[in-house]
């Protein structure tokens, strides 16, 4: 890598874990040049158009959801791990989306709700939008709810359902698990209904660009982040466990989903 090599976390970079997130690249860092990566960032970048980033040749390390990649970036990045998280909802590398609504809400399940005034933090997210498309399907309740209001994040999708001003959203369980451990003021009033179908967690990624002596090195460099005890008390903080290698078809199972839904509209 040259000098220009930049490194993002954007995925779970809270605003609350946001200096648990650059102790945690630190120590990546530190593991990762050890391993023999050279010229390794010392500090991530934070830019406003990561998808850009996502696409730059210079990238290094990153971390990105898996439905933007299997609906193109995997053609500009390469996966490197998918970590594990101690979130409600999470099974080894797989997660999934927690369905919330308002701690008043009568019904029990999805198939009860009469209305879907949903909040959805982007087009462009599994967990917002293409997990819970593919549970209406399954439901075959698509047509029974309007235009999604879009917030542009979870948390403004949470504050929207717990305002009034949507019925329910879908939320990544990691995300939700640390609101509920860092804020938790923002889940008051709101409560879990049901859960979405798992799917392969967001994968720790670099550029297409690199070579497999490459990627062998990143991989080695994560796990002895991951084996590092001095770095324990920040994964806990971060709810990271561990970390599993994933490829190609395991991430079909995203656009499986996607099917399900694309198939009924």
């Amino acid at each position: 890598m040259k000098n220009s090599a930049v490194a993002t976390l954007p995925m779970y970079d809270l605003a609350e874990v946001r200096r648990l997130t650059d102790e945690w690249w630190s120590g990546l860092a530190r593991h990762l040049a050890g391993k023999g990566v050279k010229d390794m960032p010392q500090r991530l970048a934070r830019p406003n158009d990561v998808e850009r980033l996502w696409r730059d040749p210079d990238l290094v390390f990153s971390q990105t959801c898996g439905y933007p990649y299997v609906k193109g970036l995997r053609d500009w990045v390469r996966l490197v791990a998918t970590p594990t998280y101690s979130a409600r909802g999470c099974v080894g590398a797989r997660y999934c989306a927690v369905i919330v609504v308002q701690a008043d809400q009568p019904a029990k399940r999805m198939a009860d709700l009469e209305t879907f005034r949903l909040a959805v933090n982007g087009f462009d997210s599994h967990s917002g939008w293409n997990a819970f498309r593919s549970a209406l399907a399954v439901l075959d309740r698509l047509s029974d709810f309007g235009a999604p209001i879009v917030t542009g994040s979870h948390r403004a999708s949470l504050a929207k359902v717990r305002d009034g001003e949507a019925d329910i959203c879908s939320i990544d369980c990691v995300t939700f698990g640390l609101i509920e451990r860092y804020a938790p003021e923002e889940t008051e009033g709101l409560r879990i209904l049901g859960e979405t179908p798992q799917a392969p967690g967001l994968p720790y990624i670099t550029s297409r660009t690199a070579s497999t002596d490459l990627i062998l090195r990143l991989r080695d460099g994560v796990a002895a982040a991951y084996a590092d005890p001095d770095l324990a008390t920040v994964r806990e903080g971060l709810l990271l466990v561990g970390y599993e290698i994933l490829d190609d078809k395991d991430y079909a199972k995203i656009a499986a989903l996607e099917a399900t839904w694309v198939s009924n509209e």
